[in-house]
């Protein structure tokens, strides 16, 4: 089974969804401002995150990534201006370009130890992100990456990092 691109963008009276355990890779736009949706359950097989997927869902308070989740896309969840809590899973190894760019309410974020790379913008104006524990094994961090996240008090590069964006 697979959903079409766009599939559900702009419902805006959905509420929650239940996928079917068939479906493996939540596609481009796939759920982009449904504004009213507050719950995503992903089935346990999911793959792959598209682009922009859930972009805008500014209703939607937490994502818990399956864990054979291994790609997400580009500002898959961005502007999820009520998105508190995130919870990676260990196969993950990029966090990429404005994927959670104006989450808001995102307070704190645990990197797992596969993450070695965030994307330009990643958590761009994230303004109550206050704490993130970074991956040991993290080596790259894009420009703008923590851009206008004004509560972010204190943070420790690890020793691997090799470039961090201008």
């Amino acid at each position: 089974e697979t959903l079409g691109k766009s599939a559900f963008a702009y419902c805006s009276a959905l509420q929650e969804i239940n996928l079917s355990s068939l479906i493996s890779v939540i596609p481009e736009g796939a759920f982009m401002s449904c504004t009213s949706l507050q719950s995503v359950t992903l089935p346990a097989n999911t793959q792959s995150i598209e682009p922009q997927a859930f972009y805008s869902c500014t209703a939607l308070s937490e994502i818990r990534l399956p864990e054979h989740v291994k790609n997400i896309g580009q500002s898959a969840f961005a502007y999820c201006s009520s998105l508190e809590n995130v919870v990676l899973n260990n196969n993950l190894t990029e966090i990429p370009a404005y994927c959670f760019d104006g989450c808001t309410k995102l307070k704190n974020i645990n990197l797992n130890q596969g993450i070695e790379a965030i994307g330009d913008g990643a958590f761009l104006y994230c303004r109550n992100l206050e704490a993130i524990t970074f991956s040991e094994n993290l080596k790259t961090i894009g420009s703008r990456a923590f851009e206008s996240c004004n509560r972010l008090k204190t943070i420790t590069l690890p020793s691997q990092v090799e470039f961090v964006g201008a």
